[in-house]
């Protein structure tokens, strides 16, 4: 184990195998904790929400859906849970916005 701070060397021996295989694209910057802000009360309840880079997500409440990214450009993604759907921007350092009014968040960044 490795404390921070400090300079470390750090000697492999033994039989090692090195992954050659480097991810060719980084993570969608999509994938984070985010509070869902507004949602459909008597469907789910929402609470937390953690997107994955596989393209799901999951509630605190256990619901699950999906994303996508709709437009790389624009940053426009389409969010479904339990049959709604979501056409949202993502604003950098604060979340995922509605498209039609920005000033509206529907998913806030958990930092």
């Amino acid at each position: 184990m490795l404390r921070s701070g400090g300079n470390y060397d750090v000697q492999v021996t033994g039989a090692v195998q090195y992954d050659t295989n480097a991810p060719s694209e980084k993570q969608d910057p999509i994938v984070k904790t985010y509070q869902l802000m507004v949602g459909v009360t008597d469907l789910f309840e929402g609470g937390a929400a953690r997107f994955s880079s596989n393209g799901t997500l999951k509630l605190a409440d256990g619901n699950t859906g999906t994303w996508e990214l709709f437009d790389p450009e624009a940053k426009i993604y389409v969010v479904k849970i339990k049959g709604y759907i979501y056409n949202l921007k993502l604003r950098p350092g604060i979340g995922l916005v509605d498209t039609s009014d920005v000033n509206s968040i529907i998913f806030k960044e958990v930092r």
